[in-house]
């Protein structure tokens, strides 16, 4: 089971029932999606890619890839 899928099985059993909790996650969705668009826009008006790096304004936005497990 994936990380997503397991938050997702958290979330459905910790609001009940599959009704609620799909819009409840949809809520959360459309808030992430918001706040991501206006993170964007404020980092176009910075004008180039480096200044977005310097300031690191979309840092939080990026997921680290997973460490590849040594024993595996």
């Amino acid at each position: 089971m994936t990380d997503i899928q397991r938050k997702a099985m958290e979330l459905a059993n910790s609001e009940g029932t599959y009704k609620k909790a799909l819009f409840r996650a949809i809520e959360q969705h459309e808030a992430f999606r918001q706040e991501v668009s206006d993170v964007v826009e404020q980092a176009l008006s910075f004008g180039d890619v480096e200044s977005l790096r310097r300031k690191g304004v979309l840092s939080r936005f990026i997921i680290p890839k997973p460490k590849p497990d040594p024993l595996a």
